[in-house]
């Protein structure tokens, strides 16, 4: 049975891309058979570096680039037809059977894209084979992995950022300060890109990946405008701020009227609901969302503390919380960098309370049961 190179599963019908990649795949398996010890078996060593066949190899369905840019694309088929392919790639042991694809590409699928572009249609056979760093990585490992990867290379767009930061907060329950120790980065930036992440709705996230797709020349788009907005963080945070029924409509207007910059985030700042516009420092005033209880993360820590009496030793276990992850901590975050701390005293009033009542159930949730 033939090893296919599989992409991320997809309800529309395959991109050249996607058939393309099954294509290589296929003529790999017209050849004939030859050990080459490709098995990902549990004994190969993390970091190692090995050569592997491209119908080896298999997009990762939780890859955050959602866009691959024409003009990109040839830029890089051209750099490997001149010096070869430079940085290998980065792969994770797919756990599959021996015919399927034994490899995942966790860093790299524009890399594999072009060679599977080049050695079919342009009979690069010597490409076939191609240097990949084994790293065995799950979880958000895999996430912060493949993030940081695209992050220093070609730059990820706001949108795919937003989502796969949101991804790795709701997946594994990280906190905002630890995601953004692993980043490198501060804690408004990872709170900023999750806010986003949260409020769109799916129908407006499935149409910004049209928009950044279409402005980017990716074939995949199925936009029919020859103009498509390139959504820019600031356009996003916009439209995040706006009501789901309104989200779809006001990106819609943007694309029409061609509305480019500032000029486009006024136009959806317009449609924002009147609760959202009250002016704080020339602001539109954004409100504060408590979370749930089943949805506030609290990570827990056990410590223990050895007591000496005498000759006696009593060990005393408290657990301990990380509170700068309760709704109320996020709220204090909220008024200082959304409202400028200005805020009428009875929405105070009940923002704190509605706060510390989802907190005070999340917290009963960690004590252990009698």
């Amino acid at each position: 049975m033939p090893s296919q190179v599989t992409n991320a599963p997809s309800l529309r019908r395959p991109t050249r891309q996607q058939a393309l990649l099954a294509s290589v795949a296929g003529a790999q398996a017209s050849r004939p058979s030859e050990p080459t010890g490709l098995a990902a078996d549990d004994a190969l060593p993390n970091g190692a570096v090995r050569l592997v066949d491209i119908g080896q190899l298999m997009a990762d369905v939780d890859q955050p680039r959602k866009t691959f840019g024409k003009k990109e694309m040839d830029e890089l088929k051209a750099s490997i037809r001149r010096r070869g392919l430079i940085m290998p790639l980065s792969v994770t042991p797919s756990g599959r059977p021996p015919h399927e694809p034994q490899f995942v590409v966790t860093a790299g699928e524009r890399r594999l894209r072009a060679l599977a572009e080049l050695v079919q249609y342009e009979g690069a056979a010597h490409l076939r084979r191609v240097p990949c760093v084994v790293a065995r990585v799950d979880g958000p490992d895999k996430f912060l992995h493949t993030l940081e990867e695209n992050m220093v290379r070609q730059e990820l767009t706001a949108l795919e950022v937003s989502e796969c930061v949101r991804r790795i907060r709701a997946e594994y329950g990280w906190t905002y300060a630890r995601i953004a120790e692993e980043l490198g980065r501060d804690e408004t930036w990872v709170a900023q890109r999750v806010g986003i992440a949260e409020r769109l709705s799916p129908e407006a996230r499935d149409l910004l990946i049209d928009c950044q797709r279409k402005a980017r020349g990716d074939e995949s788009c199925t936009l029919d405008d020859e103009d498509a907005v390139d959504p820019t963080f600031t356009l996003l945070r916009s439209v995040s701020s706006l009501v789901p029924d309104q989200q779809l409509g006001a990106i819609r207007g943007v694309i029409d009227g061609r509305l480019r910059g500032n000029r486009a985030v006024a136009y959806v700042t317009a449609h924002a609901p009147s609760t959202t516009r009250h002016e704080t420092r020339g602001r539109p005033r954004k409100a504060f969302h408590v979370r749930a209880p089943d949805d506030v993360s609290l990570p827990t820590e056990t410590h223990s503390i050895a007591l000496q009496h005498g000759e006696n030793t009593t060990v005393v276990v408290r657990t301990v919380v990380d509170l700068r992850d309760t709704n109320l901590a996020a709220f204090f975050r909220h008024l200082e960098r959304r409202l400028g701390w200005k805020m009428e005293s009875e929405d105070f009033l009940v923002a704190v309370e509605q706060a510390l009542g989802a907190d005070r159930t999340a917290l009963r949730q960690l004590q252990p049961e009698e």
